[in-house]
């Protein structure tokens, strides 16, 4: 630590301007010189104390005739306590102060080199005399000799700082030094390498592309070029250990994107700093999707569909989840939307599909800001017209950065180590032999069946069970954040439908609305073709579990225009990806995607799968089956209403109560609903009684010309009298 009185000599800066102490006050005033220009000031004592006081006054770090390089060394040293440096520097300061404070005690100035006699009769000087005796009191065999002492005593008075005894031995000795040209070019090259890898877009996981062999290879080569650029130039390769000498100079986080890329060094350097939290239920809604380690079977036949896939929307305050999507859809904007729907309503519907839980989930609502992850669905065009109609702003997270959404990823673990691990079909890690434990073999539970235990475990467990620092059960802790700021729910009168459609493209013509080559019209499409042309590209809204309705976008009036389907026993209850796929079928199977073709590819397709269903085929083949029917929960939250009542079961499980323990008998009463034209084998329900016959195979007709005019040239003319 640095310190300075008022001393003749005494090195200062007044706001700035170098000042030093020239004479003793006589007359209570001190005589400063200045030192750029050597002009007298005098100040008095309390005038240096009130300029101290006020911070204007301080030591000057930096000596008139000192290089540069010593004043900045001087300046880093007064942030810089001995407590701070090595062992050793701490050991070799204290003893060399000892030095200088045994001699000013035991002797005065003029008397420190008279003549003294020593013990065993030898003479010498009161000085080494001293010198000797603290050298053997710190244990030191050797004695400390009078030009190193007055070496000591003149860098201490020189400065008045303790640090400077500490010496620079890591300075001394003999060191090659490198070539600066050298040293130029092994850091420009360095730099260079690192700024290359940190533009590098290279997949997560890929080799290294800066490694000391390629900048060595670099370096050599630039050597050769200046030594023939210049002939006098002898310029050498510098060693292993002086490369990586110069490498550790750079930034870790630098090297280490170049090691193993930006993905891994985000992750390795990410933080855990205090952030401003929601201060109430719904302010933040954390959004994420998983595919669940477990196997789920269907409930007719027995065999494994795979594992499904779970998107749910967590509230951050409470950590309670909101809604979710359980199906084999995979992650789209069709799962976003139908957990997002789930979210907001209310969930009325437990206490009357499961009677034995004996607690409700209070969750419901529409968030405040959600936070979603950075993948193609989430930058949809349905996203965004959900979220603007909903007034939500929402916000992404980078990519491949889990810890920045750490509420809804960590209740993914949970629910796996609370829930799953315990249950039939639980997939364990890849250490495990999978001959030692088959999921496939060993599961049993169906969709409907595990909803209930998803249910009852999240309602009755896990929202009742203290957690987080607060020890207090989610429940608590919703119930607490509801009642700053009540949360906002859907009006009644909302279309969910068309609230919560998914957005696509399509056009109209004379025929009407064409999505994907089925035709819809309605007496509001003739208004808006009238109005705006009978041609155009219009931005249409589709329930994906139900292609019988959707809704144009009418641009200057900004409302939606319902327009329903002209084949409506082709469209009841059909689904997106099915009708991607008989559209895919008919164009292989008959070569034309008309009504008639998508009819019979539909038929076809349904007795196929039907049949293929019952037998031992791979899980890849039988999730993709799973999907085809529509076996997720977008066929059973899809059919909430606004206040949480659950209407009659679309998709595979139509004519099923959702309480699997109930039979279709016991279950509340429902509409019948129209059947297609033609029987439709369903996962979970059984196949009908009286099986039609396939529709005959459309055969494409090929059109009969009277002359051929193709580019392979014209039939030979008939001659006379030849047939």
């Amino acid at each position: 630590m640095r310190k300075f009185c008022y001393a003749p000599g005494t090195c200062v800066r007044i706001d700035g301007v170098p000042f030093r102490f020239a004479t003793s006050p006589a007359d209570g005033e001190w005589q400063l010189v200045e030192t750029l220009t050597n002009r007298l000031v005098s100040k008095t004592v309390p005038q240096l104390d009130a300029l101290y006081t006020a911070g204007a006054l301080v030591l000057d770090a930096e000596r008139a005739g000192d290089p540069r390089k010593t004043d900045d060394t001087r300046r880093r040293r007064a942030v810089t306590s001995i407590a701070d440096r090595p062992e050793a520097d701490q050991q070799r300061v204290a003893f060399r102060t000892a030095v200088l404070r045994a001699v000013a005690s035991r002797t005065v100035a003029g008397a420190r080199l008279c003549s003294a006699v020593t013990d065993d009769g030898r003479k010498t000087t009161e000085l080494e005399k001293i010198l000797a005796e603290v050298s053997k009191e710190h244990g030191r065999a050797k004695p400390v000799s009078v030009p190193t002492y007055f070496r000591w005593k003149a860098i201490h008075d020189a400065t008045g700082d303790n640090l400077d005894l500490a010496g620079r031995f890591a300075a001394s000795g003999r060191h090659k030094q490198m070539d600066p040209r050298v040293r130029r070019i092994v850091v420009q090259t360095m730099a260079d390498a690192l700024e290359d890898a940190r533009d590098n877009k290279g997949a997560p996981g890929h080799s290294p592309t800066c490694t000391m062999r390629a900048i060595r290879t670099t370096i050599a080569n630039q050597l050769r070029l200046e030594n023939a650029r210049d002939p006098t130039a002898t310029l050498t390769m510098p060693s292993l250990q002086a490369c990586y000498r110069l490498w550790g100079e750079f930034p870790a986080y630098d090297r280490d994107v170049a090691k193993y890329g930006k993905t891994r060094a985000r992750m390795m350097y990410r933080s855990t700093r205090g952030h401003d939290g929601p201060e109430a239920c719904l302010d933040l809604v954390e959004y994420d999707e998983t595919r669940l380690p477990l196997f789920l079977f269907d409930e007719l036949f027995g065999v494994p569909l795979g594992r499904a896939w779970l998107s749910w929307y967590l509230d951050v305050y409470s950590q309670v989840p909101m809604g979710f999507y359980l199906g084999f859809e995979p992650p789209s904007d069709l799962t976003i939307a139908s957990a997002l729907r789930h979210a907001c309503l209310p969930k009325t519907y437990v206490q009357t599909a499961y009677p034995d839980i004996r607690n409700v989930l209070p969750a419901a609502g529409i968030p405040r800001l959600l936070t979603f992850d950075n993948s193609l669905a989430q930058h949809g065009k349905s996203i965004e017209s959900i979220t603007y109609d909903l007034d939500i702003p929402y916000k992404f997270t980078r990519v491949r950065t889990p810890w920045f959404k750490p509420v809804v990823e960590n209740a993914f673990n949970l629910l796996n180590k609370l829930l799953l691990q315990e249950m039939p079909g639980f997939v364990l890690g890849k250490d495990i032999d999978p001959q030692d434990y088959d999921p496939a073999k060993n599961g049993c539970i169906g969709l409907r069946h595990f909803l209930y235990i998803f249910h009852k475990w999240l309602i009755d467990v896990y929202c009742d069970t203290p957690r987080g620092r607060w020890n207090i059960t989610p429940r608590d802790r919703w119930l607490d954040g509801v009642r700053t700021r009540p949360p906002e729910l859907l009006e009644r009168a909302t279309d969910l439908d068309l609230l919560f459609g998914i957005v696509r493209d399509g056009s109209i013509d004379h025929h009407g609305v064409t999505f994907r080559k089925i035709l819809y019209y309605s007496d509001g499409l003739h208004a808006f073709r009238r109005r705006y042309g009978h041609k155009a590209k219009v931005k249409v809204k589709i329930d994906p579990s139900n292609l019988s309705v959707i809704h144009i976008f009418e641009p200057r009036e900004r409302f939606w225009i319902r327009v329903e389907a002209n084949d409506k026993r082709y469209t009841q209850n059909l689904s997106l990806h099915r009708h991607e796929l008989n559209l895919k079928f008919a164009n292989e199977r008959y070569g034309r995607d008309d009504a008639e073709a998508l009819q019979a590819a539909q038929w076809e397709l349904q007795q196929l799968i039907a049949d293929a269903l019952p037998m031992a085929l791979s899980i890849r083949t039988n999730t993709l089956i799973a999907r085809t029917f529509g076996i997720g929960t977008q066929h059973i939250f899809n059919n909430l209403d606004t206040d949480g009542s659950l209407g009659p079961l679309s998709g595979p499980f139509a004519g099923q109560p959702l309480n699997p323990c109930q039979t279709p008998a016991s279950a509340p009463p429902q509409p019948a609903a129209e059947l297609p034209a033609q029987p439709v084998p369903m996962v979970g329900t059984p196949s009908p009684p009286v099986t039609p016959a396939r529709p005959k195979r459309i055969q494409r007709e090929i059109p009969l010309y009277d002359a051929d005019l193709s580019l392979g040239g014209s039939r030979p003319p008939q001659l006379e009298g030849k047939p």
